[in-house]
């Protein structure tokens, strides 16, 4: 298997990212956590990710998830695309084949 990891960008205080950093837990996928107390400072990271080139729409709310693997990073949605998934290891898959 490839080398591949996901990334959650979002605010500490929200609701939303929140819940994805739950869902991720609950069905026991890795990820890294990228928490935010300032607009500024999640929009600033968010951007340095899209700085390597990104498949798929990046957008502004909290959370933003981001699939990284080898020569490529997916920007998978929110938490309205992350209620929609069955299996976080097909995502991909559903949205963008």
């Amino acid at each position: 298997m490839f080398n591949m990891s996901y990334h959650i960008f979002g605010y500490n205080w929200c609701h939303y990212y929140q819940s994805a950093c739950t869902y991720f837990e609950r069905v026991n996928v890795p990820y890294v956590k990228h928490a935010f107390d300032e607009r500024e400072k999640f929009s600033e990271a968010v951007s340095s990710v899209c700085t390597y080139g990104v498949i798929g729409t990046v957008g502004t709310t909290s959370p933003q998830i981001f699939k990284i693997i080898p020569n490529e990073i997916r920007c998978l949605g929110g938490y309205d695309q992350l209620k929609q998934v069955k299996s976080l290891k097909i995502w991909p898959k559903q949205l963008f084949f």
